[in-house]
């Protein structure tokens, strides 16, 4: 299967200075090098491809047809923030040509719209919802056409839309409004249904499954997977598995699918004696994300919802599954929210067991939006050491590291920043325990992971 991506223009940059190290040698340690040398970071993408439209008597798919966006098994492609995947069209015109022409503009609007609901606030929404269709293109950075289909009068395809990064910042800064642009690791969620004395999971009796397989689950600033549920799936995680204590099978299932983690949203269904209808409760269980505003201590999240007059329950449930999806993201945004003009710069130390550390901490320190430049101060063979500039609070350049395993903590007087895999298990929204200098000092836990990288660098024999 073959598409096609079209980029409008070149992304933004990010430069880092790598200077000589304490040998005078380059990072990969080849050439002498007598100025400091520019690395780009971030790299400009080049435009792919042409789209080649068939037209016939019927409705037939165009040259360039992808696959269908994602569904239940299918891993979630979220991680860039500033792209809305699988925007569905459908237009007719007086030919192919006009019909497609006026898709891609009615499919730019609405994953503009689709991108504010999900970088900004509800009561922050109506400030661009009479954004000029030019200006709303002008944003856009590049589109990709997937299961296209055409007539002589008829368009019809799914659009993934790519939005200008620096050009939705500057909209942003323009009309002083906070905004997120840190997405979480997409989780497998497990639909459990406990009604009428049964747990369902993957039985063909759950709607609530099928409710969470009608929604859009890879567009929410926290994407999810829902398993197929496979033979292999149900072998894996029971209904008893999926709410039990021990996480072994869940994260087994998540990692059959390339998700960080497993959310289990249990439904329980019961009669409403209020108006004679049914009530659903849906406790968060086993949020990996453990983003639940209530202390753990204290429970589970628990949500309640009413059935509507001459609603059934299929569509209750499709209802409730959206409003849990919109609260989870809420919640995740209230943390994440920041404003352009909050810019902090702090210094961090790198632990390193080779250069293919360093390679792989640039990398995910590109992939952090909120890091607005990373200049290299010294290189040595076991350690790094960075400035970063970044927007927002300290707490929030934490959690969106931890997006991209990267730890980040105070030891002393100094801050690290350490891969997960030299950090050990992975913190998908670790604790806030680092503090830079000139904010409020709550508590700095020295992480026994620094001990441990001390010592196996002093027992390697490599002077730091």
């Amino acid at each position: 299967m073959h598409y096609s991506f079209f980029e409008k223009r070149a992304s933004g940059r990010k430069m880092a200075t790598i200077p000589r190290d304490v040998t005078g040698a380059r990072a990969k340690g080849r050439n002498q090098v007598k100025k400091p040398m520019k690395i780009r970071l971030r790299g400009v993408v080049t435009a792919l491809g042409i789209v080649l439209v068939a037209t016939f008597g019927g409705i037939a798919p165009a040259t360039g047809e992808t696959s269908a966006p994602d569904g239940a098994g299918r891993p979630s492609r979220a991680g860039d923030v500033f792209t809305v995947y699988a925007v569905p069209v459908d237009v007719t015109a007086r030919n192919a040509a006009i019909a497609r022409t006026l898709a891609i503009r009615d499919g730019e609007r609405r994953a503009f719209s689709l991108l504010i609901q999900r970088l900004v606030m509800p009561e922050h929404v109506d400030r661009f919802a009479n954004l000029e269709p030019a200006r709303i293109s002008d944003l856009v950075l590049g589109l990709q056409f997937a299961n296209e289909r055409s007539s002589q009068v008829r368009y019809i395809a799914d659009l993934t839309i790519r939005f200008n990064a620096d050009k939705v910042r500057t909209l942003f800064r323009e009309t002083e409004t906070p905004f997120t642009q840190t997405p979480g690791l997409p989780l497998v969620v497990l639909p459990v249904l406990e009604y009428a004395g049964s747990r369902l999971l993957w039985e063909s009796g759950n709607s609530w499954y099928r409710a969470w397989a009608s929604q859009d689950l890879v567009n929410p600033l926290l994407p999810y997977v829902l398993p197929e549920g496979s033979v292999r799936d149900q072998l894996t995680v029971n209904p008893f598995q999926a709410m039990g204590r021990d996480p072994a099978q869940r994260r087994l299932l998540a990692s059959a699918y390339g998700a960080a983690g497993a959310f289990v949203p249990l439904a329980t269904v019961t009669p409403d004696f209020r108006d004679g209808g049914v009530k659903v409760a849906v406790t968060w269980l086993h949020d990996d994300m453990a983003i639940a505003r209530r202390p753990k201590e204290t429970g589970p999240e628990v949500q309640v919802f009413r059935a509507r007059k001459e609603e059934s329950l299929e569509d209750t449930l499709r209802r409730v599954a959206a409003a849990v999806i919109a609260a989870r993201d809420r919640i995740w945004k209230e943390r994440t929210l920041i404003r352009l003009d909050e810019t902090r710069e702090i210094r961090a130390r790198v632990p390193l067991r080779s250069m293919e550390d360093w390679a792989q901490v640039q990398r995910r320190l590109d992939q952090v939006n909120l890091i607005q430049s990373v200049t290299l101060s010294e290189l040595s063979v076991g350690e790094a050491r960075v400035n970063l500039s970044f927007a927002g609070r300290a707490d929030q350049l934490v959690l969106a590291l931890s997006q991209r395993d990267l730890v980040l903590r105070g030891y002393g007087d100094d801050v690290y920043i350490i891969l997960g895999e030299i950090a050990g298990a992975r913190e998908i929204t670790p604790q806030f325990d680092f503090v830079p200098p000139g904010e409020q000092v709550i508590e700095v836990i020295a992480p026994k992971v620094l001990n441990d990288w001390n010592g196996a660098v002093e027992d390697a024999g490599v002077a730091r």
